[in-house]
């Protein structure tokens, strides 16, 4: 066990109450990873009080999301450790309204992608798959044979390894992913199609925000980008849809971006995705003041409309692109 992991070990035993939070619209890695660490901790520790806290519940049947509390903010409370989950710090896992931005409790991020990391306490990060996959190493390493995965545990982990790795097809995936999935399946077995239709499912009225997006494309060379203007959590979806499922998938296309207009004025976030071999995109999202990974990455930013967020996203993209 390295120093990093034995310093958690320390904070979680001299921790009573401990909040697990993750970024802001959390996907299915978030949500998992959050629920897999909770598990763990109460099963180790059955007396300590362990919370984990989102502002909207999954989209698809989690083993043990009733655990979640879905709050509209986080404010601090009588938790005296807070552990990040598939994010690096409390910029991106809060609001600006949000009391627990600028706590002075305890921090802890458990991350995977290669994002600059925000100011905490400690951070674990060996860029894995998934943040499931280093949150299952992780309490895996600090609690040792004290620990039994079971079945329940088995499934969250497998369902955020195949959702962040889009069913292994993404560059992270590692022999050690395999490796561990493996292991989980023969403690409880995960229908990979039946996850992956459950879980990529859009609302009706997605559908409807995706042909606007798809009235913007643009194509110049082998990168596209689309945008929309609307803002709601069917545009989300829509986005979504659009970036892992249509973009890099025309004719000489192999990486681009979408632009959506943010739940607040003058705020749009931008998505980036590329294939294996071309065009590595976390550099545009860094300039925006986003991260994420080389091929798949994220960031905000503020533009009085969003043809101009389009052009100062291309403008990045022209003074950084390879």
């Amino acid at each position: 066990m390295d120093k990093k992991h034995k310093l958690l070990k320390k904070y979680i035993k001299e921790a009573n109450n401990i909040l697990i939070i993750s970024h802001l619209g959390p996907d299915p890695d978030a949500f998992c990873s959050m629920l897999l660490l909770k598990e763990a901790i109460r099963q180790i520790y059955p007396n300590k009080i362990v919370k984990v806290k989102a502002r909207q519940m999954p989209n698809f049947n989690i083993p043990t999301m009733k655990d979640i509390e879905v709050v509209e903010r986080l404010d601090e409370g009588d938790e005296d450790l807070i552990i990040i989950t598939d994010m690096t710090g409390l910029k991106a896992s809060t609001k600006d309204d949000d009391a627990l931005r600028t706590t002075k409790k305890r921090v802890v991020a458990i991350d995977h992608h290669m994002s600059k990391d925000d100011i905490v306490d400690l951070t674990i990060n060996e860029h894995r798959s998934s943040a499931a996959e280093q949150v299952y190493v992780t309490i895996k390493r600090i609690f040792s044979k004290k620990l039994e995965i079971t079945p329940k545990m088995a499934e969250i982990t497998q369902y955020g390894i195949l959702a962040d790795t889009h069913r292994f097809l993404y560059s992270l995936t590692t022999p050690e992913t395999l490796r561990i999935y493996a292991d989980l399946q023969d403690i409880s077995p995960v229908d990979v199609e039946n996850f992956t239709y459950k879980s990529e499912k859009i609302p009706e009225e997605a559908v409807l925000h995706i042909k606007e997006y798809l009235n913007t494309l643009t194509i110049v060379g082998d990168m596209a980008y689309m945008y929309n203007e609307n803002n709601n959590p069917a545009v989300e979806s829509a986005s979504e849809f659009i970036v892992n499922n249509i973009l890099r998938y025309i004719y000489g296309v192999h990486w681009g971006f979408t632009v959506t207009k943010g739940r607040t004025e003058n705020k749009y976030k931008i998505s980036f995705r590329s294939t294996n071999g071309y065009q590595k995109v976390r550099k545009f999202a860094e300039e925006l003041g986003g991260g994420g990974h080389d091929l798949a990455s994220g960031a905000d930013t503020e533009a009085p409309d969003i043809q101009t967020a389009v052009d100062r996203v291309l403008e990045v993209i022209d003074k950084l692109k390879d």
